[in-house]
């Protein structure tokens, strides 16, 4: 009977921790974030996401709905990231000034591509082992031969001299950084978030323009921008099918149009030609959108 009794309370004390560390598990994954990108279609609710209640996306690009890519083209140059390049996108009147922000080994944050394009353009060694340069290296290029390359003091000096450009940060990770390295309103900011972890980030800084990259087929996807209140969302558009009858068929066109319809405002990029907004916004029904131009 001992022996029975001395089991029984063996079984259930193993019962309780199992149960408790079940418990923890739960609150965790449920508030702290998500730890690998399957993760973000779970349907989980994280708190921070949802108090930010102030994403102006909707209303900029609803003025404004072309965002010049790496700061917008430059004699036939794309993607250069340069100087000159945003400087040519002002006198073009274009607003919202898209670049790609990396940082040097010092932790200096400067505008490139990645540095592998930055290698091609610039016309220096790529070293794949240790592919950043560091902030001092970086300032000596020249892109294309003739561009000049920006670094932050660049990126402050054009913004707060043209108080109506809007910034759209990607690649950028470190948003601490970022955050203190910017001198004009954080309202004139709009970043591209890719893990959830750095949405949060953002929201503690205090960065209200959040656009969340998404693969818009993945499962789960709908119900967790919705129990998210994800205001704004980013994501890729096949330049050689979307203005094709058979588009509207394909599971992306359908759960482009529900994002949409939920009223989720879409900034839409393609890595290879400019899009039409005008097709995607009458022809395909997607009005709230904005989209990356070269």
């Amino acid at each position: 009977m001992k022996f029975f009794k001395k089991k029984v309370i063996l079984w259930a004390v193993l019962f309780f921790v199992f149960f408790l560390c079940f418990c923890i598990a739960f609150v965790l994954k449920h508030q702290v974030g998500c730890f690998h990108q399957f993760d973000y279609y779970a349907g989980m609710v994280f708190q921070t996401m949802a108090d930010n209640g102030s994403n102006n996306i909707a209303g900029i690009i609803s003025e404004v709905p072309l965002i010049a890519h790496g700061g917008g083209e430059i004699d036939g140059n794309a993607y250069t990231d340069s100087y000159q390049a945003v400087l040519n996108s002002v006198k073009k009147g274009r607003t919202l000034i898209e670049l790609d922000l990396l940082l040097t080994t010092d932790h200096k944050i400067v505008a490139a591509h990645d540095w592998y394009h930055f290698a091609k353009i610039a016309d220096y060694e790529y070293d794949k082992e240790h592919e950043a340069l560091s902030y001092k290296e970086f300032k000596k290029k020249k892109i294309c031969g003739k561009y000049d390359v920006l670094d932050m003091d660049k990126i402050n000096e054009l913004f707060m001299a043209n108080k109506d450009l809007i910034l759209v940060t990607d690649k950028i990770r470190d948003l601490d950084c970022l955050s203190e390295s910017l001198l004009f309103s954080k309202a004139r900011v709009i970043v591209e978030i890719f893990r959830l972890p750095d949405y949060n980030r953002a929201v503690v800084l205090g960065f209200d323009n959040l656009a969340l990259n998404i693969n818009p087929v993945k499962k789960g996807l709908i119900r967790f921008l919705q129990k998210n209140k994800i205001a704004a969302v980013t994501y890729a558009l096949d330049d050689k099918i979307y203005q094709t009858p058979a588009f509207k068929q394909t599971a992306v066109y359908q759960k482009m149009l529900k994002i949409s319809e939920l009223g989720i405002s879409a900034l839409i990029y393609s890595e290879k030609a400019n899009l039409d907004l005008n097709f995607i916004r009458n022809s395909l029904g997607i009005k709230n959108s904005g989209i990356y131009y070269n």
